[in-house]
């Protein structure tokens, strides 16, 4: 009897005897086996014999079982390969026109690209003739245009507001792709009659706010979203709507009228320019409606931006709510700099915080907590929703218990550390796990050196049945070390509780 027919002999007993649970496990198997029968005198005795052959028996068929799977799921590849386009090709032509004008204007919006309604009107000729129809697909104008494609584009958009990207002009360091000065101020002067429409204003260097200036134009009625990838001076123009800035550097200046309106801010600063953390701290603090906010340090090195930062101005600890914070620290930027960073971000309370480091720092200065701690030493993640990735080496546990101890409103933790690990020889290790944390979901992703056995020590340290404040849920997700074996084990004690994914 070869393995497959050692499985399907396995299948029919399983079907007569009426299926897996009705059966202890040796019932399966009675009446047949494909294990040798061992003569030697110093053979193992019952109940060990019967069970290593069982053993070998559940082997060959498990061998049987994969192959199968291995070549079913070859077949169902391919075959999903090729039924994909013929499927597309099917339910799209059976949809109406208005399903399908709703599903052009999604992907423009789900979108930033200026190229998607020149994708989508040459797929064919009916996404043509729908596409030439919506005029918010060609909304969005960019200097790269020439200036026939750019009236074309405009003659198509209706009376619906602008997305206006003015790209870089000649030679710049920065960007491998620039145009001529000439074709940005053709470009401009264009659109400037329509300014009154400009939702969306992307600015890439100064020359494109000289020619802007030069025409005379500051007033943007419409305007609610501004990007700029350089230092621009905003305090002449007119923005009753801006609540969106997205760019390098911050050169806003506190106090102007425009600030209580900004609920976005996304904001980068490089090696190109000193972090200047005393001016930013008025700018974030003056901005009431602010939600969300996103702060880039790369390679800010400068050692003496701390001076002049009171921080007597500012509100008092954790008393500002933001719906997600999110800091991203590159390159040799300078563990001082961050501190202070911590310092003037210490008023907000995020429901998500989302923190980055991606540094050169040394081993211990993330355990000890340098890059997580302001000036003072006081520890500064704060929020309900945690997320934390580095590429240094980090004890898991004693960051866990540092966000808990130090974050009362804590309910979740994603930790997304290649060199993550867990130092359990200890005996007193988890004994600093705080009583009553309010930790609930815990996840793992791309955690590459936890070990099996760590994993498993943390499941019995926090996943404890019928205790109140132990965590409703544990994930790990693109691990390396962990077996999909190793964690179907384990939800056997765990329960669906344990989540995983390879």
């Amino acid at each position: 009897m070869d393995d497959l027919d050692h499985l399907l002999q396995l299948l029919r007993n399983v079907s007569e005897r009426g299926g897996w649970c009705e059966n202890p496990i040796g019932e399966i198997f009675r009446g047949w086996s494909n294990s040798s029968p061992n003569h030697n005198p110093h053979a193992l005795s019952e109940p060990l014999l019967s069970m290593r052959q069982l053993l070998e028996d559940s082997k060959l068929c498990m061998k049987a079982l994969n192959m199968v799977r291995q070549n079913l799921g070859r077949n169902i590849r391919a075959l999903q390969k090729r039924c994909v386009p013929l499927t597309l090709e099917h339910g799209i032509s059976r949809l109406p026109d208005e399903l399908l004008t709703r599903i052009f204007e999604i992907g423009h919006e789900s979108t930033t690209e200026f190229h998607f309604a020149l994708h989508v009107s040459h797929l064919s000729h009916r996404f043509r003739q729908i596409a030439l129809a919506i005029p918010l697909l060609w909304t969005r104008l960019s200097a790269e245009y020439g200036d026939e494609q750019t009236r074309i584009f405009i003659s198509r958009t209706g009376s619906h507001v602008l997305d206006i990207e003015t790209t870089p002009c000649g030679r710049n360091r920065r960007y491998h792709q620039a145009v001529p000065f000439a074709k940005v101020n053709s470009f401009l002067q264009m659109v400037a009659p329509l300014s009154s429409r400009w939702s969306h204003l992307t600015l890439f260097d100064k020359k494109a706010e000289e020619i802007i200036r030069d025409i005379g134009l500051d007033d943007f009625p419409s305007l609610r979203y501004l990007g700029h990838y350089y230092e621009i001076s905003l305090a002449s123009w007119k923005m009753p709507l801006l609540s969106d800035v997205c760019g390098y550097r911050s050169t806003i200046i506190p106090g102007v009228t425009y600030l209580s309106q900004i609920t976005h801010m996304d904001l980068t600063f490089d090696i190109w320019e000193i972090f200047d953390v005393s001016s930013l701290a008025p700018v974030l603090h003056g901005m009431p409606k602010l939600s969300h906010l996103s702060l880039e340090l790369e390679d800010c090195r400068e050692s003496g931006i701390i001076s002049n930062l009171d921080t007597k101005k500012a509100p008092i600890r954790h008393s500002v709510s933001l719906q997600t914070l999110k800091i991203t620290v590159k390159g040799f930027t300078k563990s001082a700099t961050v501190q202070a960073l911590y310092d003037i971000l210490a008023p907000f309370t995020p429901s998500t915080l989302d923190i980055t480091i991606l540094t050169d720092y040394s081993r211990n200065h993330f355990a000890e907590g340098l890059v997580l701690s302001g000036s003072d030493r006081t520890f500064f993640p704060y929020a309900s929703t945690i997320r934390l990735c580095t590429h240094q080496p980090c004890d898991v546990i004693q960051t866990l218990s540092d966000l808990v101890t130090n974050c009362d409103i804590l309910t979740s933790v994603q930790i997304e550390i290649p060199n993550a690990y867990i130092d359990d020889k200890d005996p007193f290790y988890f004994w600093e796990w705080p009583e009553n944390a309010p930790l609930r979901h815990l996840e793992f992703r791309n955690c590459d050196t936890l070990a099996e056995e760590h994993v498993e020590t943390l499941a019995g340290k926090l996943m404890l049945p019928g205790v109140a404040d132990s965590l409703e849920s544990l994930e790990f997700t693109s691990c390396k070390k962990l077996s999909e074996d190793f964690f179907i084990d384990l939800q056997v004690e765990f329960g669906d509780s344990l989540k995983w994914i390879l």
